[in-house]
C-alpha cells in the first residue's frame, strides 16, 4: 500500500514540453479537455498526484516510462496508454538512461468518463501516432495563425483520437491486425472467416467488432482498403487500369469501374487523369 502526502513535480532541466492551454485554444474547452502536449522526459522527470482532481490520459510514443496502475508499478511502452482516473493517486516517471516519449491529454473531472469509462488508473493498448499529429498540429497553430476556425476542427478531431483510446479494447488491436493484411495484400479474395482468422476471433465477433467500431452503416472495410490503394495506384503507377483493376482484387474491369466511380465520384480513367493534370480529383 502507497501513501502520498503531497504532489511532486519535477520536470528536470533536459525534458522537453510542447503544451496547449485552454486559455490559449478555447475550443478545447468545448470537449472537455484542459490541457494538452507532447513530452520528451529524461530522469529526474517525475509526477505525483495525490488524489488529483483531472482525469489524464498518456501514451508512450517512444521509449519507456514507469506507470502505478492496478497492483503496482508498470513499464508503459510504445502502442501502450496510461489512463487515470479523477479522485485517484496518479504516479509516473522516466527511468534512469531512458528517454520517455509521450502524448497526454488533461480531462475536466465533471464529464470525463465520457473519455475514460473507468474507476482506477489502468494501462491498454493503445496507437498515439494520430493523436500526436493532432496535438502537434494544434500547437503549431496556437502559436502562428491561431485562426479559431482550425483551431477548433483541430480540437474536435483531438477529442475523437482520445475518446477512442478511452473506450479502447483488445479487439481494437485484433481489427487493426486484420486490416493490416488486407492492405499487405488487397488482390486476395478476403473472406469474413479468414479475416477472423487472422484476428483470432470468430467470425461473428468480427462482424459485431466492426459495427461497433465503425457503425451500422459503414460499408464493410476492405472495400474502402481497395479503392484507397487503387487510387494511389492510378497516381503514382503508370500500368494499365485493366491491371490496377486485377491489383486490387477485381476480375472484372467493369466491376472495378463501377465500384471505383461509386467511391471517389468519378471513373478509374478520369481520377488518374484529373491527378496527373495537377488537380484535385474528388
Amino acid at each position: 500500500m502507497h501513501l502520498m502526502l503531497s504532489e511532486t513535480h519535477i520536470l528536470g532541466r533536459r525534458t522537453r514540453e510542447r503544451i496547449v492551454l485552454r486559455e490559449a485554444c478555447p475550443a478545447l474547452w468545448n470537449h472537455r479537455i484542459t490541457m494538452c502536449g507532447l513530452t520528451e522526459a529524461i530522469v529526474p522527470y517525475r509526477m505525483e498526484r495525490p488524489q488529483m482532481g483531472f482525469s489524464e490520459m498518456l501514451v508512450c510514443l517512444g521509449g519507456e516510462g514507469r506507470v502505478l496502475a492496478g497492483a503496482g508499478w508498470k513499464t508503459l511502452a510504445p502502442g501502450e496508454a496510461y489512463l487515470s482516473v479523477a479522485g485517484q493517486d496518479q504516479r509516473f516517471y522516466a527511468p534512469a538512461g531512458k528517454r520517455w516519449k509521450f502524448v497526454w491529454v488533461h480531462l475536466r473531472q465533471d464529464e470525463a468518463t465520457t473519455y475514460i469509462p473507468a474507476r482506477t488508473p489502468r494501462v491498454v493498448r493503445a496507437d498515439g501516432a494520430a493523436f500526436a499529429q493532432a496535438v502537434e498540429a494544434l500547437h503549431r497553430e496556437v502559436l502562428g495563425p491561431n485562426d479559431p476556425g482550425v483551431t477548433a476542427h483541430l480540437a474536435a478531431l483531438l477529442a475523437l483520437y482520445v475518446r477512442r483510446i478511452g473506450r479502447g479494447s483488445v479487439g481494437d488491436e485484433r481489427l487493426w491486425r486484420a486490416w493490416k493484411a488486407v492492405d499487405a495484400e488487397p488482390d486476395r479474395a478476403w473472406s469474413l472467416e479468414s479475416l477472423a482468422a487472422i484476428a483470432c476471433i470468430s467470425p461473428e465477433h468480427l462482424r459485431r467488432q466492426c459495427r461497433r467500431e465503425l457503425g451500422e452503416n459503414r460499408r464493410w472495410p476492405t472495400s474502402d482498403m481497395r479503392m484507397q490503394r487503387a487510387a494511389v495506384l492510378l497516381k503514382l503507377d503508370s500500368a494499365k487500369v485493366e491491371a490496377i483493376s486485377a491489383k486490387v482484387g477485381y476480375g472484372s474491369l467493369y466491376a472495378f469501374s463501377v465500384a471505383f466511380k461509386r467511391w471517389a465520384g468519378t471513373p478509374p480513367s478520369a481520377y488518374r487523369a484529373e491527378a496527373r493534370s495537377g488537380k484535385n480529383p474528388s
